[in-house]
């Protein structure tokens, strides 16, 4: 996840903000309803717009996340590939993969038989 004080807080901090007041009128919404003040119908739609603000909040990160992999990217990479230690399942593991390579999926021309 990326980072909560920098790019993602400007980015999403408005659809937080939404994400957050949802939250508290699905809280009204079910206290009236058992209160008997309202129906069921305002816990449904309060519910809906719930999702909705969270769908857009993942969305805008996921959105954040491929840009900031992008950049670093066309910036050479900004990670380097640690080497597991001999004897370890990551080396054993890795040993396996060299020697037995899987096909690779390569797109909908893969598909077509």
């Amino acid at each position: 996840m990326c980072c909560e004080t920098g790019i993602f807080s400007t980015f999403a901090g408005p659809t937080r903000e939404a994400m957050t007041q949802n939250e508290a009128a699905l809280v009204a919404a079910r206290q009236r309803y058992a209160d008997g003040a309202a129906d069921y119908l305002n816990v449904v739609a309060a519910q809906g717009a719930l999702l909705k603000s969270q769908s857009a909040l993942a969305a805008n990160q996921t959105k954040i996340e491929i840009t900031l992999v992008a950049l670093y990217r066309a910036l050479g990479g900004g990670w380097q590939y640690a080497e597991p230690t001999p004897g370890t399942q990551a080396a054993r593991a890795q040993a396996h993969i060299s020697t037995n390579p899987q096909p690779v999926f390569s797109g909908a021309a893969a598909l077509i038989p």
